[in-house]
């Protein structure tokens, strides 16, 4: 069994026909109610050969891109999107800095955080990282170690790479429910899946005023290179009140 976010299309292929159409295999997209409530769908069956070969090899070429359910850690990080799914993407998005300036009481209490992190990934969970990729055709990312990080939350991870001196944005992640749970035993990573928005809403918005806000955090905890763990994660609302110009 194979899962692609990216698919909408209801195709149901046999050997020699198929059934394309609006109808999910439901038994209200299917109209197997007893009380007729089901909804109204539309299909059509199909069985040219020429077109039957076309939605084989439509279907292969997606085949080969979705994600492979039988790996328990791609299951498991799927299973989660879907569950805590964002609703739908807006088509004009709001920017994150406006709205944490206009309306900065609707963040209290979101599970939204801020990370910063400096050290690299062992060599062990960064083939791991690229594996998941290979195996999701998603963006993923990992925390090293981390049981006690905020879960089921979203977290804005920055990056602050001592040799240069820059902080890059790495991306908006879910952390999963149960993180101590869900650590592989091997790596000690946790493997976690980026989203597009914040709350499926709000774009990240001006990265350079981001970075700045990031490297006044950055200053205030780090010592000697250094800074302890509990000081490189925190909640957005207190981030933006404390560095966010």
């Amino acid at each position: 069994m194979r899962a692609l976010s990216s698919l909408h299309a209801k195709v149901y292929m046999g050997a020699t026909s198929a059934v394309l159409g609006s109808a999910n295999a439901s038994i209200d997209g299917l109209g197997l109610n007893d009380d007729d409530s089901g909804w109204d769908e539309a299909c059509t069956r199909i069985i040219d050969p020429d077109s039957i070969k076309k939605l084989n090899r439509w279907f292969d070429s997606l085949w080969e891109k979705a994600a492979d359910l039988s790996s328990p850690e791609i299951a498991r990080i799927l299973l989660e999107q879907a569950d805590r799914a964002p609703p739908a993407l807006r088509v004009d998005p709001f920017n994150l800095l406006r709205a944490l300036k206009e309306i900065p009481h609707a963040f209290k209490g979101k599970s939204l955080f801020v990370t910063l992190d400096y050290q690299p990934y062992r060599s062990c969970v960064t083939k791991r990282v690229e594996e998941l990729k290979k195996g999701l055709g998603h963006n993923i990312d990992a925390w090293e170690d981390w049981s006690d990080m905020p879960p089921a939350a979203e977290l804005l991870s920055f990056y602050f790479d001592r040799r240069s001196g820059k902080i890059s944005f790495e991306g908006i992640y879910q952390s999963p429910r149960d993180p101590k749970e869900s650590m592989d035993p091997k790596t000690k990573g946790i493997y976690v899946l980026q989203t597009r928005r914040a709350l499926g809403t709000y774009e990240i918005g001006d990265l350079e005023v981001w970075n700045e806000a990031v490297k006044r955090w950055k200053s205030a905890v780090f010592v000697n290179g250094h800074a302890k763990d509990e000081d490189l994660v925190l909640p957005l609302s207190k981030f933006a009140a404390t560095y966010l110009p």
